[in-house]
């Protein structure tokens, strides 16, 4: 294929520089999350969930699937338009590209009947929503799986991170890679202003973070250039190990096994709510609100006691 392959790369970076005017415009829940960005606590939110490079790429595809539009309930969903076309992709060597027509056979067969979509269609709905390349020759368009669905992916910290001010670091989200800025939602308290996404430093969430987190390069950059992140990932070094006492820290004591699960899947997360040993958890006094709220529309009771005071 002599042709340039075309990749709507710009796609994801538009999504995701819409992160400081999203997050600071409402820190509420919606309606519906879907596509939506949100800071909690300092904590980025894709679609109601903590940021993972995987949710944005699910986002997409779904995107995909809706701009198809075709259902049908007697059809598993592998067979549906989307999950055939991108399996017959995925057969593909690196080299070789995929023309619409050339699935057709497979096509009439698996999705019988005049309301299935084209190929083509399904093809450039995938290439419109950046879940695939194309590339033109001789008035035909072929496609392939993306080759490299990050544009940014090889950008070193330099380029997306601005250490010029002492307590917080600046994200250019112009430049920096999805996986950089799920890692530094990792170890990071999250903040919109002026239009800008910034970074400080978090105590909490970096004695929480993956050990694969502090020796990541954009991790180990930062504590080399930033004074802030650098100060307090030393701290973290001198208490590991170390007896701690937690200020803003609530310790509740869950009986019922089945509810300690259930708040340990809504509530828990760097920073939020940890599961301790013989039943108990523990939490910041600032999540009190919100899990009392939903206890309440659970049916469940919360019974309170001081340190003062006899259980």
């Amino acid at each position: 294929m002599d042709a340039a392959p075309q990749y709507r790369r710009e796609l994801l970076r538009q999504k995701v520089t819409q992160i400081p005017t999203e997050a600071a415009a409402s820190s509420a829940k919606a309606g519906s999350e879907e596509g939506r960005w949100r800071l909690a606590e300092g904590e980025l939110l894709f679609g109601g969930q903590p940021f993972r490079v995987e949710r944005l790429d699910a986002w997409r595809a779904r995107r995909f699937e809706v701009a198809v539009g075709y259902t049908n309930k007697a059809l598993p969903k592998a067979l549906l338009p989307v999950p055939l076309l991108l399996y017959a992709l995925s057969r593909l060597r690196q080299d070789e590209w995929l023309a619409p027509g050339e699935v057709l056979s497979l096509w009439k067969m698996v999705l019988a009947g005049a309301k299935a979509p084209e190929p083509q269609a399904v093809c450039e709905a995938g290439f419109q929503w950046a879940c695939l390349e194309k590339a033109e020759q001789e008035g035909a368009s072929y496609y392939r799986l993306p080759q490299q669905a990050d544009a940014e992916a090889a950008s070193p910290p330099e380029a997306f991170l601005d250490v010029r001010d002492a307590a917080r670091v600046r994200i250019c989200l112009e430049h920096t890679p999805l996986s950089a800025l799920a890692r530094l939602g990792e170890i990071s308290r999250l903040e919109a202003a002026g239009g800008e996404l910034w970074a400080r430093p978090n105590l909490l969430r970096i004695s929480h973070a993956p050990d694969q987190a502090l020796v990541d390069p954009v991790v180990c950059w930062l504590r080399e250039h930033h004074p802030a992140f650098r100060s307090t990932m030393e701290t973290l070094k001198e208490r590991r190990g170390k007896v701690m006492l937690h200020e803003n820290l609530l310790v509740a004591r869950v009986s019922d096994l089945g509810l300690k699960v259930m708040l340990e899947k809504k509530f828990g997360g760097p920073g939020q709510l940890v599961a301790l040993d013989a039943g108990f958890v523990a939490f910041p006094t600032g999540l009190l609100p919100e899990l009392a709220s939903w206890m309440k529309k659970s049916g469940h009771v919360i019974k309170s006691t001081h340190a003062d005071e006899s259980p």
